[in-house]
């Protein structure tokens, strides 16, 4: 229903803060699967603020990893694993197990 009401604006942008923290796994897959979607047909952008990198990962073109409330580095998804600083290879080394 959110979403719905959301996007009835016909917006440029939708800002989603922990959007799918609270859900379990099956219907979090159907909001990223949904959101991608809208995002296709309506031609919308997320700001999509997680601490889901996978879901990050799905959803986004890009990535900014924040360090103590300051940009530390922003990232294009598809050279995630190319980051610079020394705090984004450490977080992601965390959250990436492969």
């Amino acid at each position: 229903m959110c979403i719905a009401r959301a996007i009835s604006t016909e917006p440029k942008c939708i800002l989603l803060d922990e959007a799918i923290s609270s859900l379990d796994i099956p219907v979090q897959i159907q909001v990223l699967n949904l959101l991608k979607e809208i995002k296709e047909v309506y031609t919308i952008s997320y700001i999509f603020i997680t601490h889901d990198l996978q879901a990050a990962a799905y959803i986004c073109d890009r990535v900014i990893i924040f360090r103590n409330g300051r940009i530390e580095e922003m990232v294009n998804i598809e050279k995630l694993k190319d980051v610079q600083s020394e705090y984004a290879r450490k977080l992601l080394q965390k959250l990436i197990t492969v």
